[in-house]
């Protein structure tokens, strides 16, 4: 039962392999896929255009507003209104059934600046989510790299144990056709089986990474985890010798968008003081309307039928005293102004660190691969002659396996190298908030 339940299963996840979709993508076409799908870019996106929507809103309020507002009422009966010796005189009738149809206006005139404060403020909060927006394009765009340049480590390290576990086979083979002539010991064969060992656990961490990778790679396109991707993109070839560090944090300060978002939002916060300060002034405005009712409350004697009349004023309104409210909410507002400036203070601190590090995290990188693309030439090259000595009986077993560990490592080296430059070129864009030219 166990054996027919075994097979089953083979069959069941070998159909899923073979079925799996297989995609071969660029690094471009990994971020046009990341930034159609992605959920935060799609936020932030929506957050621009209802800041948009509220500068609409707010400059409604410079426009003239109208009402319109109709009521029916049923009166109860009362009696008549009659002055002696005038009884035929109906000066009050009573009619039960009251119409009234208005139609107003209003136009502000002066509001002690409140309405173009207000306006600016939105304005700015626009401004200030559109470069927000751009830094959530930015972040993911690092993310996405990292995660694309990741999965190309994976598999590059897999090609390259792999290759090291057929040449560690074949030593393998050779060692025991040595052993049969007696130029090898059992204890050599046990070493270069250990060695197997570990290249085998070595692979089988190498595509725990992949897979982790390959999961954050498709969630960041919005594909399923269970997409298999063949990265086409190479790392770069071409460097170039980096400019002093100041230079890089001028550059931070004039082009980062977190830096251009934080002056629009203390230009807001300016207007916000200006518009608190509007309870110091009288408001003024000019209002109108026209009254169609039955009966009409203007005509006299009241009549039983529809007359229309209408009325414009002028108003003037001033808080003579209000307990010191519009005192309170300036304070508050220069206190919000002040916090303002403060954060921008950290945040000019904050990119100084970030480019500081991802300065020399680049320079770093890029002295890596240096290093090791030497040292892979140099164990290509001792590779070689060690095995063509162990081959002739000169060189012993150990010293192929010390050579064999020594290709292994400095060619995981220089493709974890190679992709931490990558990577360390995106993470120096995004500090910058330009891109980076190699």
């Amino acid at each position: 039962m166990n054996k027919y339940f075994l097979i089953l299963m083979l069959m069941f996840f070998s159909a899923i392999n073979i079925f799996a979709e297989k995609k071969e993508l660029s690094l471009d076409e990994c971020l046009k896929l990341s930034f159609d799908n992605s959920k935060s870019v799609a936020i932030a996106k929506s957050k621009v255009e209802a800041a948009r929507l509220k500068t609409d809103e707010t400059a409604t309020g410079f426009y003239p507003q109208f009402k319109f507002n109709a009521s029916y009422s049923r009166l109860s009966e009362v009696d008549k209104f009659s002055i002696p010796g005038f009884s035929s005189m109906d000066i009050f009738p009573v009619i039960l059934d009251n119409y009234n149809l208005k139609l107003s206006a209003s136009q502000p005139l002066f509001t002690g600046f409140r309405l173009d404060a207000a306006s600016e403020i939105a304005n700015y909060s626009y401004l200030a989510s559109k470069e927000d927006y751009l830094k959530e394009n930015s972040q993911l765009t690092v993310d996405i790299k990292t995660a694309y340049w990741s999965y190309y480590k994976g598999k590059e390290q897999i090609k390259v144990l792999d290759e090291n576990i057929q040449q560690t086979k074949a030593h393998l083979v050779d060692l025991e056709n040595f052993l049969k002539t007696g130029l090898a010991t059992n204890n050599d064969i046990l070493k270069l089986k250990i060695q197997l060992s570990n290249l085998q656990y070595l692979k089988l961490e190498a595509e725990t990474g992949l897979s982790n990778a390959q999961i954050s790679l498709n969630t960041l396109m919005g594909l399923p985890n269970g997409t298999e991707l063949e990265v086409t993109s190479k790392p770069a070839t071409n460097f170039t010798t980096l400019e002093a560090l100041q230079n890089y944090i001028k550059s931070a300060y004039e082009n980062r968008t977190e830096v251009k978002a934080m002056k629009y939002r203390i230009d807001a916060s300016k207007s916000a003081v200006k518009m608190s300060k509007a309870g110091w002034y009288p408001q003024i405005a000019l209002a109108g309307n026209f009254t169609y009712a039955n009966p009409n409350q203007r005509i006299f004697p009241s009549k039983q039928e529809f007359n229309g009349t209408w009325d414009v004023s002028l108003v003037l309104s001033y808080d003579i005293w209000n307990w010191g409210i519009t005192g309170i909410q300036s304070a508050q507002a220069e206190e919000n102004l002040m916090q303002a400036k403060l954060a921008d203070e950290q945040i000019l601190q904050g990119i100084t660190m970030d480019v500081s590090q991802n300065y020399y995290n680049l320079l770093k990188s890029k002295e890596k691969i240096d290093v090791t693309k030497f040292g892979i030439e140099q164990a290509e090259e001792n590779l070689r002659v060690t095995n063509q000595r162990f081959k002739n009986g000169v060189s012993i077993n150990s010293d192929l396996i010390d050579a064999e560990v020594a290709w292994l490592t400095t060619k995981i080296n220089y493709t974890t190298a190679v992709v931490d430059y990558e990577i360390a070129i995106s993470k120096m864009e995004k500090a910058l908030g330009i891109e980076f030219k190699k």
